[in-house]
């Protein structure tokens, strides 16, 4: 559910009979666009609702039978569903903490292409390479060989995890628009008053989000290493808890 013209967007699940629910306190009053994610399943219609204050208000939504596509899978499903070698897999699993695995598995790179990119993917202080270069010849034959370098189309079913059920059912994930779209998080933290602060890995800020308004402030950060690349990673709380 996102509110017209907003910028939080709150997610619920539906359980094992379809029912879903908002929690009155996540949702103000006002117009709001309902989507959905369910595989295989897309909304017939727009999923529009108005909510009135201090009154429950029902949407029943009709979902419509739709191709399983790639551009709706985690990264948890895409590892399961594209084939190949374990060990090689595994190898990707420090790309999937912070990006999407869809990047990889839609490029056109090549091998060769891919080996650049592990040339230039220097991570930590000493500046080691993402990938163990002892594999890294391997892993990009392999990315090459899955990837729509060689297709158009892929050639695997995509594998969907099954639905969440039970206590799973009662997670709510709230979701933030940033205001400007060079934004890149990477650590998040939060302090004793409720805000989430986190790190830009490609910009010279330190930002504080308010949970309960959307609105980001942006802290300038000097510039320490000026021939190294810009932004930050880690953040870590004080013993004042800040």
């Amino acid at each position: 559910a996102k509110r017209s013209a907003g910028t939080i967007t709150v997610t619920v699940a539906s359980d094992a009979n379809g029912d879903y629910a908002f929690p009155a306190d996540r949702l103000e009053p006002g117009r709001y666009e309902l989507t959905i994610r369910a595989a295989g399943y897309g909304l017939d219609g727009l999923g529009l609702v108005e909510l009135a204050p201090g009154k429950a208000t029902r949407a029943d939504l009709r979902l419509v039978s739709t191709p399983v596509t790639t551009d709706r899978l985690t990264n948890s499903e895409w590892m399961v569903s594209v084939p190949g070698p374990e060990d090689l897999k595994r190898a990707l699993l420090n790309c999937a903490d912070c990006h999407s695995l869809r990047r990889i598995f839609e490029s056109k790179h090549t091998a060769t292409d891919f080996l650049k990119v592990f040339e230039q993917r220097l991570v930590g202080e000493h500046r080691r390479p993402a990938v163990n270069p002892a594999i890294a010849e391997k892993l990009a034959d392999y990315l090459a060989s899955v990837n729509l370098s060689r297709q158009s189309t892929h050639d695997f079913e995509p594998k969907i995890a099954p639905r969440p059920t039970g206590r799973a059912t009662r997670v709510i994930i709230t979701e933030y628009d940033l205001p400007r779209k060079e934004i890149q998080p990477h650590d998040v933290i939060v302090d004793p008053a409720g805000m989430v602060w986190f790190s830009h890995f490609g910009e010279q800020f330190l930002s504080k989000l308010d949970p309960k308004t959307g609105k980001v402030t942006d802290f300038p950060i000097p510039v320490q290493k000026p021939n190294h690349p810009k932004g930050t990673l880690d953040l870590e709380i004080d013993a004042d808890g800040y």
